[in-house]
């Protein structure tokens, strides 16, 4: 009988020890799609011997890595993957019944790791020693919050299969949140935001065929809004260089007195693309990329700030 995904499950838990896979605890998420692999380079034997038949080969390096896209919900994976991509947390217990506030901003000290046993068609597999490349999230107009995270861990092995338990929690809509430019509510279609950590994930020593402890490398913040086209409020920050405040706040249910929600804020955002243009007789919209910067001699919180606020009261 052949495996099936909807036989299928991911689950996150923080590492204490790099490379010392967890699997108590864990945080279970419904996801869209995934493929977290491993692959080990082939070594075909050059040397001649007086044939025209290469007869020997041996495995090289191995390689585990891949993406993993999700519709967000605060009380699945994200928070485990918000602490890999922006390390530096901080905490407020809400207390009991009120749940926890987790907000995330970049940082030089990595954490510690990540193990994620994935179950494909009922066959689990442990992959530890992991640390976030990247995350990108997208909302639009109609449409569920979805994340995609690039991970890199240091190898993968059989795991045992659990009984994944899920948050009762819808994923964050589109339409539950605001978005605000410079502190004005904005009339925006889509949004998205790719962070890349940097990482430094395929370093490798004589002796071994595994990859060393993934180092920091510097951040790159980007994205998008599409607007509607009102004035030249936005265009003249684009041609003028001017700097912008974006904040997204997207939000769920209560719990006790905290509202479920992820809030992410680039503090300093700098328009570029392209003016405007008539493709028709509908409205005309705005395109606007842009790449976040640290501006002034502030704290790094100033590239990217995500805060997830959920029924967690510790911190990741």
């Amino acid at each position: 009988m052949s495996r099936q995904g909807y036989d299928s499950y991911i689950a996150f838990a923080q590492e204490s020890t790099w490379g010392t896979k967890v699997v108590a605890g864990m945080d279970f998420m419904e996801f869209l799609n995934e493929n977290v692999n491993k692959t080990i380079e082939e070594k075909i034997v050059m040397g001649l011997n007086k044939s025209r038949i290469r007869t020997k080969r041996v495995l090289g390096a191995k390689i585990v890595a891949g993406d993993v896209n999700w519709e967000v919900n605060p009380e699945d994976g994200i928070g485990d993957i918000l602490k890999s991509v922006l390390p530096t947390e901080a905490f407020t217990d809400d207390g009991v019944g009120n749940g926890g506030q987790h907000v995330f901003t970049p940082g030089n000290t990595l954490p510690v790791g990540l193990t994620a046993q994935i179950c494909r068609g009922g066959l689990a597999y442990d992959h530890f020693g992991g640390r976030a490349v990247g995350l990108q999230m997208n909302a639009a107009a109609g449409e569920l919050l979805q994340a995609t995270a690039s991970l890199s861990f240091k190898d993968e092995e059989d795991g045992t299969p659990q009984s994944p338990s899920y948050d009762t929690q819808p994923p964050l809509v589109y339409h539950t949140g605001t978005i605000e430019i410079d502190d004005a509510a904005a009339e925006i279609i889509s949004f998205n935001i790719n962070i890349q950590t940097g990482l430094k994930a395929d370093r490798r020593k004589l002796g071994s065929d595994l990859i060393l402890q993934q180092q920091p490398g510097p951040y790159t913040v980007t994205g998008q809004i599409v607007t509607y086209f009102a004035d030249n409020s936005l265009v003249d920050k684009f041609r003028n260089g001017t700097k912008a405040k974006i904040e997204v706040e997207l939000t769920g249910n209560l719990i006790g007195t905290t509202l479920r929600k992820i809030k992410v804020t680039v503090p300093v955002a700098f328009f570029n693309g392209e003016t405007p243009k008539t493709a028709g007789m509908d409205e005309i919209q705005l395109t606007l990329p842009f790449v976040a910067i640290k501006d002034g001699t502030g704290t790094p919180d100033e590239l990217v700030e995500i805060a997830l606020f959920n029924s967690k009261r510790a911190a990741y």
